[in-house]
């Protein structure tokens, strides 16, 4: 259980570092806004997978998906 939580832990650390690394290098802030929402919505992807876990419902979307 708290191997599954280091690991989540890690992937949004990660996450972050290379979003933050991403936007640091756009050369125009006119695309910003759009990457900052698409990063957003990853991110809160990242976040909700432990209850997407918890209550199985990532199966389903990997079967939607699939």
């Amino acid at each position: 259980m708290f191997d599954y939580l280091y690991e989540w832990m890690q992937n949004i650390a990660f996450y972050m570092i290379l979003m933050t690394a991403a936007l640091q290098m756009l050369p125009d802030n006119s695309y910003k806004k759009y990457i900052r929402f698409f990063t957003g919505l990853i991110l809160m992807t990242l976040l909700l997978t432990p209850a997407l876990r918890l209550f199985q419902v990532q199966d389903a979307f990997a079967a939607i998906y699939d």
